[in-house]
Parts: structure tokens; sequence; C-alpha cells
């Protein structure tokens, strides 16, 4: 003879959570003649389907805690939807069992992109700037600056936690233009960000090789002509401290006759 409902429990997921999976954790305190997990629209994007109604089989019935369980009969959800989950039931004497619920579940399987658009691969750099964008919000979030050529930075690797702002959906323009990692001037970075959703789905690795760090301007010296010596020439000799990307030799009229 009973005639005591059964207790179910539903402990995970948590209220207001985004997953990238159908696994719940729940608990019987007896064998169950028969259950149901519920999945019920409740926003995001239109699922047709508005519950899923799933009958727990077999092992799932009894007695117990079911950790990190995936239905045998699981649901086929809407990426992007939110929806409730619930559980109830009656055990063989045809007890009715309670209802635990939890709500705002984001079922979210697709992983986010990170595109990092400066600087570009193999290029000089007098800043560590970046700028990268998101394509959603990042639970977490890091940027690396591993040097692998030129001269050795005892500091490398350079890895920055994304805090809050760096992690928010959107592009992110000249990100450390005037603070950021101590670089070592002459050395060779590989520049990477990775990341992960609140669902837990990670990012592809966005990364950036071969950018040289030269915050030093470059020292150039004219030799020859001297300094107010009348010349009959325009030869000029100089020294530059190291090679230039681009460069001008400007004549400027001083005195003497007008050249215009």
């Amino acid at each position: 003879y009973d005639f005591t409902p059964p207790i179910l429990a539903l402990n995970t997921p948590f209220d207001s959570t985004d997953v990238n999976h159908l696994l719940i954790d729940y608990h019987f305190n007896e064998i169950m003649l028969e259950a149901n997990a519920i999945w019920e629209h409740t926003g995001g994007l239109p699922d047709p389907k508005e519950r899923h109604i799933q009958a727990l089989m077999d092992s799932e019935l009894e007695e117990g805690i079911h950790a990190g369980t995936t239905l045998l009969n699981s649901p086929l959800l809407v990426e992007g939807a939110v929806y409730s989950i619930s559980i109830s039931g009656k055990d063989r004497a045809g007890n009715e069992s309670n209802a635990p619920i939890v709500k705002d579940i984001l079922y979210d399987i697709t992983p986010p992109t990170i595109d990092i658009t400066h600087p570009l691969q193999r290029t000089y750099v007098p800043t560590p700037s970046i700028s990268f964008g998101l394509s959603e919000k990042l639970q977490k979030g890091t940027i690396t600056y591993l040097q692998n050529g030129g001269q050795v930075d005892t500091l490398s690797p350079h890895i920055i936690s994304m805090d809050l702002s760096l992690r928010n959906q959107g592009k992110h323009e000249n990100i450390f233009e005037s603070d950021g990692p101590l670089l070592t001037e002459g050395s060779i970075y590989t520049i990477t960000i990775s990341g992960r959703d609140r669902a837990g789905n990670k990012a592809s690795i966005a990364s950036i090789p071969g950018i040289i760090y030269d915050a030093t301007p470059p020292l150039l010296t004219i030799q020859t002509p001297d300094s107010a010596l009348a010349v009959n020439h325009n030869r000029i000799s100089f020294t530059k401290s190291e090679d230039l990307e681009s460069g001008h030799i400007i004549w400027t009229s001083t005195g003497g006759k007008d050249d215009s």
C-alpha cells in the first residue's frame, strides 16, 4: 500500500543559462512507472512545436540520481529558441509526482566567430594596438601575444583576460593603442584571440602571425655636405639606423637668390 507521492528534483540546467546540449540532471526518490520531461518554448526564435513531451524509458525511470543524462527519447530543439524544462510522472502505485521546472534556457549550438582586422600579418607595428570583431558576446576570452622570432621577450607569452567591454558583440577598434602588454623592441609576435560563449561553444582561434614590434623612430644623419659650405652639385651622403619603408629628401631655400 503506497499513497505517498514521489518526489522529483531537476538539478541542472540552472535557470537563465545557455546550453549547447540536451543533458539534464534529475533525481527520483523511488522507481517511477512513467515520467515525462517537457521542453516548452517560451521565447527566442520560433519553434513550430511549442511543447516537446519526451517519455523517459528503461533505466531512466529508476530511483536515484541521474547525472548528465541525455534522454533516449531526446527532443529536436531549435537553435536560438528559449525553453523551460520540467519533469513529472507517477510511481507504480499511480501517485502523481511534483513537477520541478527550470526556466529561460537558451539552446545555442553555434560557436562564436572572431575576426582580427588589424594589424595585418607580417607587418611592423609601433604599438600593441589591435582591432577585432565578435559575432556574439563571449562568456570568456583571451588575447595572447606570443614571441616566436626576433629579439627574445622574456615576458612572453603576454596573456590578457578580456574584460566585459572587450567580450561584447561587435567591432572593437584600436584596442591597446596607448596601453596593453609591454612588448620587446625587435621581437616578432603571433597575436591570437580565443574564447567561448555562454553555452560553452568554443570559437575557432583567430591568429595573426609575423607581427614585428618596432616602437623606436629611425635615426637619420646627413654627413655631407657640411652646413654653410658652397657646393656646385646636389650630391649628399647620409646614414640611417634601420631600413625605411619610405623617405624624402627636401631642399629648402633659406637665402640667396629667390628659388621659385
